[in-house]
């Protein structure tokens, strides 16, 4: 190879280093908790716990695309209530390409293992029912794209699919007179959605959209449920986007419907890349809580993040509030409505690039609703806080 042939690769291999950004970063976690119902639901005790939890996040970016991954495994011990420590276990993984102002492909997908019930980052925006403790397996995959359509119009269509998977419960011989044997009621969905919008301004969407889904149950039938109805998107500044749909939904199981109004708002707001808030608002039919069958979800969201690369104080707030309606189907006898109010914060600082220490507080407030004989059912009702510490080991310093 020549001189020029060398100078061409070099050039190329520099030229593609600067394009692609790499981010390998490593995280060691260690904290000290006080769990206020290791039961979850019910009038139970609490206990204190330690974890120890790794993080394994990778970051690629280009001027076209991004990718992120991320692996926790974690291990939570409790002082005296030594049966239940578990070994949990989560994976996110995202992928995002822009090839022009047109076209964007976006695939997202999150799976846990974890005895843990609560608000996470990855899932602020999903209602979530406390039910009696066990270990909930669950994953999700989303496949979605945006292209242009003519001089103004878009495009947009998306398959997902899911599953939630639930430990049963056997009954536990020291309640007496407690009916406490659970058989959960193990989900599946999946569904596919078509729209096009048209360009209202250059900041302004509107357009109409078909929303098809099917879930699946282990122990009652499935239902197919349809959405129809407008979808729009509104950049508010150069820092806030506003995404919104609302429309007619229906429910089928075995011939029998039930129709309801659907709708949901998400506003996200990124200062830099350090600092983040999203929320929004939804009612909309969902696979259920895991005790019985489809639901109505309604409810509102919020999640706040502020992480400085440096020195300096950090934080984050994920609260929601969520009210889910058992559908009135012959098939689905379990009474599970509830509505569920939870925050959790944290607040710290950061030493340094390497190491930050936190104080992390969480309050849960659940109740059972239009329950007329709630014997039949494992109880919903519930409230406690968790509180502990948490110091933070960024092993390359990122």
């Amino acid at each position: 190879m020549g001189r020029a042939g060398v100078a061409l690769v070099a050039t190329w291999a520099v030229t593609a280093a600067r394009a692609a950004d790499v981010n390998f970063r490593p995280t060691l976690s260690f904290g000290l908790f006080h769990d206020g119902n290791i039961a979850v639901t019910g009038e139970g005790q609490g206990d204190d716990n330690a974890a120890l939890a790794f993080d394994l996040a990778v970051d690629r970016n280009t001027p076209t695309s991004t990718f992120s991954f991320s692996y926790r495994p974690a291990y939570v011990a409790y002082r005296e209530s030594r049966d239940l420590n578990y070994f949990g276990n989560t994976v996110v993984l995202g992928f995002t390409r822009e090839a022009s102002r047109t076209s964007r492909f976006t695939l997202t997908t999150y799976v846990s293992s974890t005895d843990y019930q609560g608000l996470t980052p990855d899932t602020t925006d999903q209602a979530t029912t406390y039910v009696p403790r066990t270990t909930l397996s669950q994953a999700n995959l989303k496949v979605s794209g945006t292209h242009g359509a003519g001089r103004r119009g878009f495009v947009d269509w998306q398959l997902r699919g899911g599953f939630d998977r639930y430990d049963d419960l056997s009954d536990n011989p020291a309640t007496t007179g407690v009916v406490d044997p659970v058989e959960f009621n193990d989900a599946t969905a999946f569904g596919g959605l078509i729209a096009w919008r048209g360009e209202l301004t250059a900041r302004n969407t509107l357009g109409v959209a078909l929303d098809v889904a099917q879930f699946g149950y282990e122990s009652t039938p499935s239902a197919v449920v349809e959405f129809i109805g407008l979808v729009g998107t509104s950049e508010l500044s150069s820092f806030w986007m506003l995404d919104y749909s609302a429309g007619a939904s229906r429910a089928n199981v075995e011939g029998d419907s039930i129709s309801g109004f659907s709708f949901e708002a998400k506003i996200a707001y990124q200062v830099a890349q350090a600092s983040t808030f999203k929320a929004g608002a939804r009612q909309a039919f969902a696979p259920g809580t895991g005790l019985g069958g489809p639901t109505q979800d309604r409810g509102v969201w919020v999640a706040f993040a502020q992480a400085p690369t440096a020195r300096g104080l950090s934080g984050s707030v994920l609260a929601g509030y969520w009210q889910r309606e058992e559908l009135a189907f012959a098939s689905s006898p379990v009474a599970a409505d509830s509505s569920s109010y939870t925050v959790n914060g944290s607040i710290g600082w950061n030493f340094n690039r390497y190491l930050e220490l936190d104080a992390y507080y969480a309050f849960v407030d659940q109740s059972a609703r239009n329950v007329a004989d709630p014997t039949p059912a494992p109880t919903l009702d519930t409230q406690y806080d968790s509180y502990g510490i948490y110091l933070r080991w960024a092993i390359r310093g990122r």
